[in-house]
Parts: C-alpha cells; structure tokens; sequence
C-alpha cells in the first residue's frame, strides 16, 4: 500500500546503487529490495560482508529462507565513504512486518535463500546507498 519509490541499479562503474525516495503516505516509510540467491550459497559462512558508501542514514540487511514470512534483519550506517561493514547471523533479529517475535532463533548460512536492502527511517528525501560487492566471510 505504501507509495515509497526505490530500486537497484547498475552504476557506470559497475557498482549497485539503491536508490529513491520515501514517502508517508498510506503508513510508507521504508524501500527495500531483495533477491534470490542459491540456497546454501552461504554455508559455511558466519555472516555477510559488503563495501558499502551512502548518504549517512541507516540501511538494513535482510536475509531470509525461500518463501519464508518475515526476514531477519541487521542495520548499519553508511557513511559517504567506502567502508566495509560485516553483519553477523547471530546478530540478525527476525522481524515479520514489524513484529520481533520472542524466542525465535537465528538465521543460519545454510537457511539464507534471499538477501535485501532495506531503508525504513521514515525521511522523505531521497537516498542513496553503493553497494561494491556483497560476500560471506568466516571468522578466524
């Protein structure tokens, strides 16, 4: 119902750029993004890693099973240069629209079959966050 604008693209440089504007209206508020990736593509893996710059606001991180309700989310703020910003599973709270369900449990590399972007700070004007590349790391 929401009216929000917002996409992904490819750069000229050959980087994502999420971009758009948010709007209030019929209760909006946030753009998100999302895609599908191979199941089990993150197996292994103890989080997500991404090289990110934006405009200072705060982005969240979705990751989700396939056809699963809800998506387990992190955020983090993106600063207007490169950095690199690591998100770790455990870390990740399961919110199903809007509503953090107790007790339940993380996320996992081997159950992540979708990942997203996510901006819900209820600003109006438009936004923009790079995305260089997006990985899973191990810690040491």
């Amino acid at each position: 119902g929401g009216v929000s604008r917002g996409g992904m693209q490819l750069s000229e440089d050959g980087t994502g750029v999420f971009s758009g504007q948010l709007s209030m209206r019929n209760n909006g508020g946030f753009s998100s993004v999302r895609t599908q990736i191979v199941r089990a593509a993150l197996a292994g893996y103890d989080g997500v890693e991404m090289r990110v710059r934006g405009d200072g606001r705060r982005y969240t991180l979705l990751a989700a099973p396939d056809g699963t309700r809800g998506s387990w989310q992190a955020t983090f703020r993106a600063g207007e240069q490169w950095q690199t910003v690591r998100v770790p599973f455990e870390t990740m709270q399961l919110s199903v629209r809007g509503w953090r369900p107790a007790g339940a449990p993380a996320i996992a590399g081997p159950d992540v079959g979708m990942l997203g972007l996510m901006i819900a700070d209820k600003q109006t004007q438009p936004f923009r966050l790079e995305v260089d590349w997006l990985r899973g790391y191990r810690d040491s």
